[in-house]
């Protein structure tokens, strides 16, 4: 099968947008979307549906100063799946080692309080357990003293 069947109908709406009158015929044919996709960007190909994501998930490559913000959101968002894909046994380490985190008027001593308070926050009992299961697993401690949140007041 080609990829022309595969493709939505609002994608070849908006690929029949770009194209002008005389070529708007010619996209019935297969090969001309086939060749129209072999353009699109990775980021666009991802977006059209999941067995397009799911092909296209290897190559996603997401770079080390953005899985702390991925992680927050895969939290928020309650998506199960993506946390214990990007929340391995490997990077339980540095989700303990601390580093500030600003987040809703609150100064986090770790990434991993961070995602606790989340989880307890939106009521994701899930994600929660898991993460602890992890910490518990590892034998790490996941706060050296106490389980601290400043609360971040701006002077005026």
């Amino acid at each position: 099968m080609t990829l022309f069947s595969y493709l939505p109908y609002d994608c070849l709406y908006v690929i029949k947008q770009y194209l002008p009158s005389k070529f708007k015929v010619i996209l019935e044919k297969n090969n001309l979307v086939d060749y129209i996709y072999s353009f699109l960007p990775l980021k666009d190909k991802m977006l059209i549906n999941r067995k397009f994501y799911y092909q296209l998930q290897s190559q996603i490559i997401i770079p080390y100063e953005k899985e702390d913000k991925l992680m927050i959101e895969l939290v928020k968002k309650n998506s199960m799946v993506g946390v214990e894909k990007y929340v391995t046994r490997e990077k339980i380490e540095r989700l303990i080692k601390s580093k500030k985190y600003y987040f809703g008027n609150r100064v986090f001593l770790n990434l991993f309080s961070l995602l606790e308070h989340l989880s307890i926050h939106y009521k994701y009992n899930k994600i929660r357990e898991y993460l602890t299961n992890l910490i518990e697993n590892k034998k790490l401690i996941k706060n050296k003293h106490k389980n601290k949140i400043y609360k971040n007041i701006i002077w005026n």
